[in-house]
Parts: C-alpha cells; sequence; structure tokens
C-alpha cells in the first residue's frame, strides 16, 4: 500500500465513537471518494433483456479502459434493453484498499461513489474541477479525469452551451496576510 494510503488509515478518526447519533445502518452512510479513481460513462450495450445486457456489458466498456476489464469492479445503475447503461468502474484492488480504510476506522457505508457523481451538469453542459496537473470533466452521464494538456481537445469535440469551471480546495494555497 502506499504511503497516503497508510496515512489515511491511521489518522482516521473512529468517528462513530465521537458522535452520539451515527447512524448504524450501513444504508445511511455514503463514502465519497476522489473522482480521479472512478471512471463514470454511459454506453450502449445490444440485448433485448437487462440479463443478456448485463453479460455483455463488460465487453462493451472494453474499449474505454487501457487495462484488463477483469481488474475492475463495474457498477452500473439499472439496466433498461435499449438505453444507454450508466457505469461507474474502478480498480477491484483500490476499491478493496477503499473499504478496508473504512473498516479500519469502523465506518461499513452502504453506499461509495465519487466526487464525480457529486458534479451535476445540465445537458451540453460540463463541469471541470481543476486538480494540480488534472482535471476532472463531468458531464450530465460521464466523469473522468484527464492532463491538464488534453482538456481543451477533449471539450472542442463536445456540443456544449455551457461550461462551469472550478478549482479543487484540496489542492489549493491560498496566499497569507503577512
Amino acid at each position: 500500500a502506499s504511503d497516503v494510503y497508510k496515512r489515511q488509515v491511521q489518522e482516521f478518526p473512529l468517528l462513530k465513537h465521537d458522535h452520539a447519533n451515527w447512524p448504524e445502518s450501513p444504508e445511511h452512510i455514503v463514502a465519497i471518494i476522489p473522482g480521479d479513481e472512478v471512471l463514470l460513462l454511459g454506453c450502449e450495450v445490444p440485448g433485448r433483456t437487462a440479463g443478456t445486457v448485463k453479460k455483455a456489458l463488460p465487453y462493451a466498456l472494453e474499449e474505454f479502459v487501457a487495462g484488463d476489464i477483469e481488474d475492475l469492479h463495474i457498477a452500473h445503475e439499472k439496466i433498461r434493453p435499449g438505453q444507454p447503461v450508466k457505469c461507474a468502474l474502478i480498480s477491484k484492488q483500490r476499491l478493496s484498499q477503499w473499504q478496508d480504510c473504512f473498516s479500519r476506522a469502523e465506518i461499513y457505508p452502504g453506499n461509495i461513489i465519487s466526487e464525480g457523481q457529486l458534479l451535476t451538469a445540465e445537458v451540453n453542459a460540463c463541469t471541470l474541477v481543476f486538480n494540480d496537473g488534472e482535471v476532472m470533466i463531468a458531464t450530465n452521464d460521464e466523469s473522468a479525469s484527464v492532463a491538464r494538456s488534453e482538456v481543451l481537445g477533449l471539450i472542442s469535440t463536445m456540443a456544449l452551451a455551457k461550461v462551469v469551471c472550478a478549482v479543487s480546495y484540496t489542492h489549493l494555497t491560498l496566499p497569507t496576510n503577512r
């Protein structure tokens, strides 16, 4: 495990011991992880039934990922044949590390979502969240982190009526008054 991950586990306080009204049921706990760890996308998958679409989903997603699709956890919304399937993909190893991190802190979320899933965008709009050398691009149905140098090329191919830009405060250094 990386040093950052080890620090996260060691520094994560046992929140439920400090809060009298901490929810006991996992369905009331949602964990939010960094958007650059999750690829959000929608894709067309052939099939006449939800079952056949679900079986074909990994094959349809292979073209969007660089590594082995079997190394990824695929979460998806309800499947409706003939409609795009909205998916969230994350490395199985990284998901396991996040689950372990939460377990060590005695937190058992019912859902784990990415920051990108919190960014809502209208149709024909996108949100750009700037971090160090990367930018998270979120549309109404997809989200991904890309290098800053790729942003203009990507958004120039989209039919956009609106672009919202934001800075990630986790990486923002503010000037101090002296």
